[in-house]
């Protein structure tokens, strides 16, 4: 049995998984990847280009940029927050209270 890509309420899951379902969503459209060259091809509003430029990296890093904006604006869920910011590879702050 396979698993969803989406929770219930929609959204994908905070996992490497629902990244990449991320990067697609975003990018998908101009991204491709050839198992027989090992390589990814960018759509370059002409052709399909071997990606040399680290397009691919910029569209991701783009992409975890985005999620960490989703992060700020949960409010209703500190653990949400907390752990979506940590899948964007930051610690969110700790309420002080010791």
């Amino acid at each position: 049995m396979t698993r969803p890509n989406h929770r219930p309420n929609g959204q994908q899951y905070l996992t490497d998984l629902g990244n990449a379902h991320r990067l697609v969503a975003r990018h998908g459209q101009d991204l491709q990847y050839v198992p027989h060259w090992g390589k990814w091809l960018v759509w370059d509003e002409t052709r399909w280009a071997v990606d040399e430029t680290g397009e691919l990296e910029q569209r991701a890093k783009e992409t975890v940029l985005a999620l960490l904006g989703e992060a700020t604006t949960i409010t209703d869920h500190h653990k949400s927050r907390s752990s979506l910011s940590m899948r964007c590879g930051r610690n969110p702050p700790r309420a002080s209270g010791r």
